[in-house]
C-alpha cells in the first residue's frame, strides 16, 4: 500500500472517529436532559398533588414519598410513589403506584396492611405479586435500565 492511501486511511479513520464520539456525547447530552426533565416533572406533580408529603383528616394520617426515574428504553418518565397510611384506629397500609408521570397512566400497584404479611393487591403491568418482594422485582425493570 502507499503513503498516499495509507495517510487517506488514517484521516477517514479520525474523521469516522470524531464523528461517533460527537454522537455519543450529544446522545448523553440528551439523556442527560430527559432525565432532568423527568425530575423536575415528578418534583412538580408530587408538590400539585402531595404538597409536603402529609396529608391528614379526621380518619388519620398519610405520609407519601416518591422516586422517579427517566427509563430510556421506554422513553418514559416513571414515579414511584410510596404512602404509609395511619388510621386512628391504629390500622395502617402501605400503598405503593408506579406510574408515567407524563402520560399519567398506571403500571402497577402494591396494597398491604401491615401485619398482615401478604398484600391485599399487588400488580405491574397485569402480572400479580404475591409479596413486596416480588412488587420489587417487577418494578426494577421500570425504575432502572
Amino acid at each position: 500500500m502507499n503513503t498516499g492511501k495509507v495517510i487517506i486511511a488514517v484521516i477517514f479513520s479520525l474523521m469516522a472517529f470524531f464523528a461517533v464520539s460527537e454522537s455519543y456525547a450529544a446522545t448523553l447530552k440528551e439523556e442527560f436532559e430527559l432525565q432532568e426533565r423527568c425530575g423536575k416533572r415528578a418534583e412538580e406533580w408530587f408538590k400539585s398533588e402531595w404538597g409536603n408529603g402529609i396529608s391528614s383528616d379526621k380518619d388519620g394520617q398519610t405520609r407519601a414519598s416518591y422516586r422517579n426515574h427517566y427509563n430510556s428504553k421506554l422513553n418514559k418518565c416513571f414515579v414511584l410513589l410510596t404512602s404509609a397510611i395511619y388510621e386512628k384506629d391504629r390500622t395502617s397500609y402501605t400503598d405503593m403506584e408506579l406510574f408515567d408521570v407524563n402520560e399519567q397512566k398506571g403500571y402497577g400497584s402494591f396494597w398491604e396492611k401491615f401485619g398482615v404479611g401478604q398484600p391485599q393487591s399487588c400488580e405491574v403491568g397485569n402480572v400479580p405479586c404475591l409479596s413486596e418482594k416480588e412488587w420489587n422485582s417487577l418494578v426494577t425493570p421500570y425504575m432502572g435500565d
